[in-house]
């Protein structure tokens, strides 16, 4: 009975979800899809629309809100009253830094069209960036009950799992970053090879020091022809923590040959510095990684402790220059303070040894001297008295 019973409710479920996709527009199925590429490439006249307005919020390039508005122009009629609407909003923007006025005109939108899940989709999406800048609690409450009816509606999928975990992971008073992980890994396991989902979770599982996690993912994630450069970066830093130098170099030499972030490559050049084996090695990249970011207080202190290890004596003034400009930038760096403090107490050394330690002995000399021949002269005054008196 109970067997039945379990039965029964889930193909109830499968209806549910059935129904919802059966009798809703095209547009939902990006909570399926979540990837703006595939929707562009989509044979799917509406999805191809809808995916060139979501490249263009992406991107800001003009060209995608175009090309959509044409589409759009030529297949009005294929487009339900709810996804005219969403579309209608969409073209009106100038700027894909628009947020606030967006995620209040689909707020609006949701008590005209109720049962609309495409409406949900985008007061979510719009209502999320807008949250990242001003943090506002409620916002993020709403943004959680959305998500649940949208889920309650038409089931589990990869858009409602992405921004719930997002809200989760940054969220101060709802926030849950443990959750966040476990959820996004349980969505990733149904719905496998979604580039945004997999990107999510080497974010969070770096942070959350899941190394081996992270390698993990990237063996999907390295078969994805347009990689994230940030993510790649995310990657190299879990294989360098976890002791995988090979594949650390490996992930290295993509980055430099796939970007010009100066921030990466700065980060790239530093890392490959820290796993190099030879103190030239290390220089070298280190000094590299100083081309992209001069100033950086890290990286010039690791020259400077290189150069200190190389040779002490020789780079002394070279040392005093890195660590210092290291430190004054960034004082919480024990190791630099320390040498520092070691180089100070050798120059304060040399300099008592070579200045102040000779003008002391001159004067002790000179004092000596000045005692002796003043001794002599009083013995030799003692010398003739005694022999006067001896006369007398």
């Amino acid at each position: 009975m109970v067997q039945y019973k379990l039965k029964k409710k889930f193909f109830v479920t499968i209806i549910i979800v059935l129904a919802g996709v059966i009798f809703s527009g095209t547009m939902q199925e990006y909570l399926f899809i979540f990837d703006v590429d595939e929707m562009i490439n989509s044979r799917k006249v509406e999805l191809n629309t809808f995916g060139f307005y979501l490249k263009f919020l992406e991107t800001n390039i003009q060209q995608y809100k175009s090309t959509a508005n044409i589409l759009r122009a030529e297949n009005y009629n294929l487009f339900k009253p709810d996804e005219s609407a969403v579309l209608n909003v969409i073209s009106e923007i100038r700027s894909n830094q628009e947020f606030l006025t967006p995620s209040r005109r689909f707020e609006e939108f949701m008590d005209l069209y109720p049962d609309s899940i495409i409406i949900k989709t985008m007061y979510i999406q719009f209502s999320y960036n807008q949250w990242t800048n001003d943090q506002i609690p409620e916002t993020a409450k709403k943004m959680l009950v959305v998500l649940d009816e949208i889920d309650n509606k038409i089931g589990n999928n990869l858009f409602t799992s992405y921004y719930r975990s997002w809200i989760l992971w940054r969220s101060r008073l709802f926030g849950n970053k443990e959750k966040a992980y476990t959820d996004l890994k349980l969505r990733n396991s149904q719905f496998p090879q979604n580039k945004l989902i997999i990107e999510t979770l080497i974010n969070f599982g770096f942070q959350l020091n899941e190394f081996e996690d992270v390698s993990n993912y990237y063996q999907n994630y390295s078969s994805i022809s347009l990689k994230n450069d940030q993510t790649m970066a995310i990657v190299m830093r879990s294989f360098k923590n976890s002791g995988n130098i090979l594949k650390t170099r490996e992930v290295a030499d993509w980055l430099i040959k796939n970007t010009t972030n100066s921030y990466i490559l700065t980060t790239v050049y530093e890392t490959l510095g820290d796993i190099s084996t030879t103190l030239v090695q290390k220089e070298n990249f280190y000094r590299e990684a100083l081309r992209y970011d001069p100033d950086n207080p890290i990286i010039l202190g690791k020259v400077g402790l290189v150069y200190y290890e190389m040779d002490p004596k020789a780079n002394l003034a070279a040392v005093r220059i890195y660590l210092n400009k290291s430190l004054s930038g960034y004082p919480n760096q024990p190791e630099v303070e320390k040498i520092l403090n070691e180089i100070r107490r050798k120059i304060r050394l040399n300099v008592f040894l070579k200045s102040i330690l000779p003008i002391v002995l001159v004067v002790l000399s000179g004092v000596s001297l000045l005692l002796y021949f003043e001794r002599k002269k009083t013995n030799q005054l003692k010398e003739m008295e005694r022999k006067a008196g001896k006369e007398e």
